[in-house]
């Protein structure tokens, strides 16, 4: 009683006049703060709402660390999610019920009801547990498009699988080749909405594949048909009223589209498209899967059980490949969609694909870092991006630097705090990937992986410094930037630039992130160049810096009949390379930043005209007669 006694005194009492009413109060809902409140008023309870009386005497209120005391908080238990995937269902998780009031029909009510039934009123489908009918208005089979023989089809995924599949690493590509055997033999989609994803990973598959390699399988005219494949994506994506009715394969199909898009200029659509797959995610619950649970011998068995772990896999996949695109743009927006403490779905095991090797005694087999895995290179970049999104946290948690005195300092402090983080990072990275040192277990493009991963670390330095970069050649208090990034870009670009000529770099240099990487990584080197005033402040040799850069030209240049990106890059390089030799010959002293973006607009035209083009006239193989393709001539002289 004695110590009761004493933890009574020392509760602390509140000052703080009460403005919820008392009903609220006792139900634990949150209160409107106005007499009466929304809540009462929905309850038809508006006679009993009323402010508690200040004035008299009332028991000390406890504080957090007290009712945490008495009543520890529950986490919520992870999401039930339904085996089909066509048809995800949700489970609410279960709300920590209220304190048992006597007579109260209240008991036993979760605290999101109300909630719940306004969901339920606007026809939400995670609390229908049921997707809209989409058979009036969506008919996958009569979409299905024969462009492909079954045989070039099945060619083309099992090169996906060994070849491209560690770019995304949205899909369990087993899994994924059994749908599409399914659909070439029945000519049935496994789902109204997953016809989409089908288009998209054979248009990705083509445009990846060297020219070479596609005449094996009688594809004689790659470019044309990964645009169509990538235009019938879209148009069946839409089809399907994706936003209207949620799909797991509406996002994959987001995901993927990803990887031709950006190069086909279409950075504003997939922009949009990234929106709405966070949200439809969202409304299946992909942000709440909870962590993974221990393993439970009396409930895993069968077939089902496998499905049901790897299907859990690719939903932590899908998720994370959102949360790397939404904060890897942090650098350019300023902003993010996905907060952190708004999901608390893990990161995706390192395991292996094929289901024999996957599983083990009903269980996923996780691997250490330095084992290979189809997400071994995802798996650094989701890691860098939580790296960035704490970095953008940090910096306005500072507030604005002109509110504060030294507040540019300031931020530059929490800047050299992520530079060192990401250091970190980069010495953890499996070893594969930091030695050049030949392992025949490992697939055969890991040379060109390797070159990526650095790349990609290469830009995310600059991503980290970009409020600096001018201001690194201007002021030596933020001279580090140019010592941290500059080395790294010229590195990761050597690199890159070097890799032998084979099909495997072919795939690593169509890559839009590496075309993206390579146009910065030229453009920091040659800001090197073009603002260091004097020779003794410059890193490196100025002939050096242009001829690196003549070579980045070279390179984007092989990649600009299919890659807007690549196209832009060549006439940026161009554009700052002119800058760089009239400020050196004294022909200019000024960097004209507009007069660069309308050199760059003036060469910005559609690539191929695939309007008009006969596509029921046969394979895409030997013999596909083709309209011839239409090019634009103006501006030719900048290729």
């Amino acid at each position: 009683m004695g110590d009761r006694n004493i933890a009574a005194k020392k509760r602390r009492i509140s000052q703080r006049k009460s403005v919820s009413c008392t009903e609220c109060t006792r139900r634990k809902l949150r209160c409107s703060k106005v007499i009466p409140c929304s809540a009462c008023v929905d309850r038809g309870k508006s006679n009993l709402c009323h402010r508690r009386n200040t004035n008299s005497s009332t028991a000390p209120t406890p504080d957090i660390d007290d009712l945490n005391q008495r009543n520890p908080p529950v986490r919520n238990p992870p999401t039930r999610l339904s085996t089909d995937l066509n048809h995800p269902t949700i489970d609410l998780p279960v709300q920590e019920k209220q304190q048992k009031i006597s007579g109260e029909p209240v008991d036993g009510v979760a605290q999101d009801a109300a909630i719940t039934l306004e969901f339920l009123a606007l026809g939400r489908q995670r609390v229908l547990r049921q997707s809209s009918p989409v058979s009036s208005l969506y008919n996958a089979q009569a979409l299905a498009d024969p462009v492909l023989t079954a045989l070039q089809v099945r060619s083309l995924l099992v090169y996906h699988e060994e070849n491209i599949a560690w770019m995304h690493n949205v899909l369990h590509m087993p899994t994924f080749r059994d749908q599409c055997n399914m659909f070439l033999d029945t000519g049935v989609p496994v789902s109204s909405f997953w016809l989409p994803l089908y288009y998209t990973v054979l248009s990705s598959t083509v445009y990846f594949i060297s020219p070479e390699i596609l005449l094996q399988y009688d594809i004689i005219n790659p470019e044309p048909l990964a645009q169509h494949l990538h235009k019938q994506s879209i148009e069946s994506l839409h089809a399907s009223n994706f936003m209207v009715n949620h799909s797991l394969f509406s996002i994959q199909t987001i995901c993927m589209l990803i990887h031709c898009g950006h190069s086909y200029g279409e950075s504003d659509l997939i922009s949009a498209l990234m929106g709405c797959a966070i949200r439809i995610a969202q409304s299946i619950g992909l942000h709440r899967l909870g962590p993974d649970t221990p393993f439970d011998p009396d409930s895993a068995s069968g077939p089902e059980y496998t499905k049901n772990l790897i299907d859990r896999e690719v939903r932590k996949r899908v998720w994370w490949f959102l949360i790397r695109q939404d904060w890897l743009q942090i650098p350019f927006l300023n902003t993010y969609t996905i907060h952190a403490t708004q999901f608390y779905t893990p990161m995706p095991r390192k395991c292996l694909e094929s289901p024999i090797e996957m599983m083990k005694d009903c269980r996923i087999v996780e691997h250490d870092v330095d084992t290979y895995t189809q997400g071994s290179y995802t798996s650094i970049l989701n890691q860098i991006s939580v790296l960035l999104w704490k970095t953008q946290d940090a910096m306005c948690a500072q507030g604005h630097p002109s509110q504060t005195p030294d507040g540019v300092k300031r931020l530059y402090e929490k800047v050299i705090q992520a530079d060192t983080e990401l250091r970190s990072i980069m010495k953890k990275v499996p070893v594969f990937f930091r030695s050049d040192q030949l392992d025949h277990t490992l697939p055969p493009h890991i040379l060109q992986q390797r070159k990526v991963t650095l790349l990609s670390l290469s830009h995310k330095f600059l991503s980290i410094h970009r409020h600096f970069q001018v201001s690194c050649f201007q002021d030596p208090w933020f001279s580090y930037t140019k010592l941290s990034c500059l080395p790294l870009a010229r590195r990761s670009l050597l690199s890159i630039l070097s890799l032998p000529e084979n099909e495997y770099t072919e795939i690593a240099r169509s890559m839009w992130t590496v075309n993206t990487h390579i146009v910065t990584a030229t453009v920091a080197l040659l800001f090197e160049d073009i603002f260091s005033e004097m020779d003794e402040s410059k890193m490196f040799d100025s002939e050096d810096i242009r001829s690196l850069a003549q070579r980045s030209v070279q390179a984007l240049q092989a990649q600009s009949t299919k890659s807007h990106i690549a196209r832009k890059g060549v006439r940026i390089i161009e554009s700052l390379l002119g800058t760089s030799l009239a400020m050196a010959t004294g022909q200019s002293r000024e960097f004209d930043l507009e007069q660069i973006i309308s050199y760059v607009k003036m060469g910005d035209v559609p690539m191929v005209n695939v309007e008009g083009i006969d596509w029921d006239g046969g394979l895409f193989g030997v013999g596909w007669q083709g309209s011839t393709l239409l090019w634009e001539n103006a501006n030719q002289s900048g290729f």
